[in-house]
């Protein structure tokens, strides 16, 4: 993992998030959440009324502010959600279109 920066303390600045579970899933906020893991620490959790809260804890060194990572993750979030979106309504175009390109491939002899 040369190159790839491993952060180890944490300020204490945090900003919680919160998600409504009937619009983002699960997935899609673990998802957004690892595209900022190298600048701060990010437990999910449920609650009982329905949500998915997003606690980001930064790293001493992340350059940005709770509030503006709060920002950011929102935006990733649903970002993630349209691709996750995207994804399920193009999955039969996409499967044909991957059928068709292995079905004339030379990867299974005759």
């Amino acid at each position: 993992m040369a190159g790839r920066r491993i952060p180890t303390c944490l300020v204490g600045e945090s900003v919680e998030v919160e998600f409504d579970e009937s619009v983002y899933s699960l997935d899609t906020i673990q998802r957004a959440s690892l595209k900022y893991s190298d600048l701060a620490s990010i437990a999910i959790c449920h609650s009982a009324s329905g949500s998915l809260f997003a606690k980001a804890t930064l790293f001493d060194d992340a350059g940005i502010s709770a509030d503006e990572l709060g920002k950011v993750l929102v935006n990733e979030v649903m970002d993630q959600a349209l691709r996750e979106r995207i994804a399920e309504q193009t999955s039969t175009e996409r499967n044909l279109i991957l059928s068709y390109t292995f079905s004339r491939s030379k990867l299974i002899s005759s």
